[in-house]
């Protein structure tokens, strides 16, 4: 079975974050929104439209390979990123056993993901929040599940626009160009620096542990919350 290196499902949507925060009004509930406002998932979980064929394959030998492997107490710290990943989904493997939540996550992760599609995205956030459902994974799922789909750009392996191209090509001058938009329109708050920092990390492709993830998905709801009293008060003195 062979695995590449896994950055999270952030990174599937943070050019869309990125553009989202600084350009669109916001979005209403989607239709087909797996969670009620209670944060209660409301239907078994499924595998989405087009999880399918050789791609997104995941055999129960890949699946007893991984059941073999004894991660270490310290398997997070393991830097070589293909042993990192079999340990990853080992760990997922034997703490929640060989579930359809654990299968796709695995399977997503693994798949290039060049033609991922927001609904698919969507499974995998939504897979998390089932097996950690905690306050960061459930705000990471109505985030994107609040997405339209025209601001949802998957990674490609060719850049679609001049935006995502620069950003392969100098993450780091985008990220600095990207801090200075953030920091005019919310203010230099540290939410801003927190979550552009951990975009920068997702980019270069470093190895974000659980809790910068949480610390990122808590900067960025305190930006979307700041975004939403903006346009309130922006309609507000429209009204007035």
């Amino acid at each position: 079975m062979n695995t590449r290196k896994f950055f999270g499902g952030c990174v599937l949507f943070i050019l869309a974050a990125l553009v989202g925060l600084l350009s669109f009004s916001g979005c209403g509930d989607r239709e087909d929104d797996p969670i009620n406002p209670t944060g209660i998932l409301v239907s078994e979980f499924k595998w989405p439209a087009g999880a399918t064929g050789e791609s997104w394959e995941l055999t129960d030998a890949d699946v007893a390979e991984l059941l073999a492997l004894n991660p270490p107490p310290d398997w997070p710290e393991t830097e070589d990123p293909e042993l990192y990943n079999k340990y990853y989904f080992a760990q997922l493997l034997k703490q929640f056993g060989d579930i359809p939540e654990v299968r796709y996550i695995i399977a997503f992760d693994l798949k290039p993901k060049d033609n991922i599609t927001l609904e698919q995205a969507i499974a995998w956030s939504e897979a998390m929040y089932r097996l950690f459902p905690n306050t960061e994974n459930l705000k990471a799922l109505r985030f994107i599940s609040s997405l339209p789909p025209e601001l949802y750009i998957p990674p490609q392996d060719e850049p679609k626009n001049e935006l995502e191209a620069w950003m392969r090509k100098d993450p780091e001058g985008f990220i600095e160009s990207q801090r200075l938009l953030y920091v005019e329109k919310y203010g230099d708050i540290p939410e801003v620096h927190t979550y552009l920092n951990l975009v920068r990390k997702y980019l270069l492709g470093e190895k974000v542990t659980d809790a910068e993830r949480q610390e990122m998905d808590a900067a960025l709801l305190h930006l979307q919350q700041l975004q939403e009293q903006n346009e309130n008060k922006q309609d507000d003195d429209n009204d007035n």
